[in-house]
C-alpha cells in the first residue's frame, strides 16, 4: 500500500508570525495570572516592577501600573497588544514601556561585549469600575522581555551578592565605557546609569545595561536637562550623566574584591 504525504515548507515570514503570536499569548496568559496571583515578583525600580515568567526562565515581564478617577466620558476598556513599534524620542521624564522597548531594540546590533535585554512584545490592560459620579481606572502597561541571569553591581556592593567567576573587572569596565561611547555617537543616551542598572551576566561575565525608562535620542548638550511644572512653578532638573559613576563604581568593586580576597586568607 502506497502512502503519499505532502507538506509545505514554512517560510521565514510564517515562522516570525508564529513567534509573535506566541509572544502575544504569553502576555495574555501573564495578564490573567498577574491579576489573580502576584507570587512571581522578581524586583522593582523607581517606577516599575518585574515579574519572572513561571514557565520560561529566560523571560520576564516589566510592569508599570497607574490609577486615576475621571468622569463618565472615559472610553470603554481595550487591550491592544502589539509587537511592533517605531523608535521615538522622550516625552516627559519617563518613557512608556513601548518606547523603552524601542530603545532596547534599536541598539541590539551593538550588543557585542555589552548585553542589552531584548524586548519582545508589550500590552496595555485597562480596568474600570464605574461609580455614581466617577469611573476609577487602573492601567497596567506590560512588556515581555529577555530575563538576564546575574547580579547587579548594587547587589554586590550592598547585598553581598556573589560575584560570578566569569567576571574580570578591567575587561568589564573597559567594555562598558566603549559601549557608552559608541551609543552616544549614535545619539542614544541612557540617562539613568547607576550600579542598580548595571548587571553582570553570570555565564559570560559581560556587562549588562538595563532599564531604559529614561533614555532619549538627541545631542549630549540637550539630553541631560529637563524642566517640569509643580504647583505652577517651573523646576529644572538633571538626569544622570551616563559616564558619571562608571569610574567610581569600578573603584568600589575593585576595593570590594580585594577585601573579600583578604578575608579568605
Amino acid at each position: 500500500m502506497d502512502k503519499l504525504e505532502i507538506n509545505t515548507f514554512e517560510t521565514e515570514e510564517e515562522k516570525e508570525m508564529e513567534k509573535k503570536e506566541k509572544m502575544k499569548d504569553d502576555l495574555r496568559h501573564f495578564i490573567e495570572f498577574l491579576l489573580n496571583n502576584r507570587s512571581s515578583f522578581l524586583g522593582e525600580g523607581q517606577t516599575a516592577k518585574v515579574h519572572f515568567h513561571t514557565e520560561n526562565p529566560d523571560l520576564c515581564f516589566k510592569i508599570i501600573g497607574t490609577r486615576s478617577a475621571a468622569g463618565k466620558q472615559l472610553p470603554k476598556p481595550t487591550i491592544p497588544i502589539t509587537t511592533t513599534a517605531s523608535p521615538g524620542s522622550l516625552e516627559g521624564q519617563f518613557n512608556s514601556l513601548e518606547k523603552e522597548g524601542d530603545f532596547l531594540n534599536i541598539i541590539q546590533d551593538m550588543r557585542g561585549n555589552v548585553i542589552i535585554p531584548k524586548a519582545y512584545a508589550w500590552a496595555m490592560h485597562i480596568h474600570e469600575d464605574e461609580g455614581a459620579t466617577y469611573t476609577n481606572r487602573e492601567e497596567l502597561s506590560i512588556m515581555l522581555m529577555e530575563r538576564i541571569h546575574g547580579p547587579s553591581l548594587r547587589n554586590i556592593l550592598e547585598d553581598d551578592a556573589v560575584i560570578p567567576e566569569t567576571f574580570e573587572p578591567t575587561t568589564f569596565f573597559d567594555s562598558l565605557r566603549n559601549f557608552l561611547r559608541d551609543m552616544h555617537e549614535r545619539g542614544i543616551f541612557h540617562r539613568d546609569l547607576h550600579d542598580g542598572n548595571i548587571m553582570i551576566d553570570e555565564k559570560t561575565g559581560k556587562p549588562v545595561i538595563i532599564d531604559f525608562g529614561k533614555s532619549a535620542l538627541g545631542r549630549e548638550e540637550d539630553v541631560y536637562e529637563f524642566i517640569y511644572t509643580d504647583r505652577g512653578r517651573s523646576i529644572e532638573g538633571l538626569y544622570h550623566k551616563d559616564e558619571a559613576y562608571v569610574n567610581e563604581i569600578e573603584i568600589k568593586i575593585n576595593t570590594l574584591i580585594k577585601e573579600r580576597q583578604h578575608e579568605l586568607k
